[in-house]
């Protein structure tokens, strides 16, 4: 049987900067260069869900569902807030697409279920951004 996948994004804005604790601001500048400084992006969490469609609606996920998952744990939580503030989890990680992708999938795979998270996009533009895969 064919697997059928539904992608679902959502975005929002939010500020991130790096910084290696043991680094001088001066250093920290000379590392990341101008992302050592607090700069805004505008985000884009996209997921991946897998599952057999359901025979009364033929859909793989409840959207409404999934859409309010999406929208308290990714955009309430993150939209116009500093990445860097957000948890405590990253003042131990550097707030990059690739710490981000994992972090969210992380998170989200749990409250999605039954669907498969099969997949992940972070994005902070369209041409930089990073996948987590199941």
């Amino acid at each position: 049987m064919p697997k059928i996948v539904f992608a679902r994004k959502v975005s929002f804005h939010a500020l991130h900067h790096y910084a290696l604790p043991q680094l001088s601001a001066a250093q920290n500048r000379a590392y990341f260069g101008d992302a050592a400084e607090p700069h805004r992006h505008l985000w884009s969490v996209t997921v991946w869900l897998s599952g057999p469609p359901a025979p009364e609606t033929g859909m793989v996920v409840d959207l409404p569902a999934v859409d309010a998952v999406l929208k308290e744990q990714v955009v309430a939580r993150f939209d116009g807030r500093h990445i860097n503030e957000v948890d405590p989890f990253f003042a131990r990680c550097q707030p990059s697409t690739e710490t981000l992708a994992d972090y969210f999938a992380a998170r989200l795979a749990p409250l999605l279920a039954p669907a498969v998270l099969e997949k992940l996009r972070v994005a902070e533009a369209d041409d930089l951004f990073a996948e987590w895969w199941r």
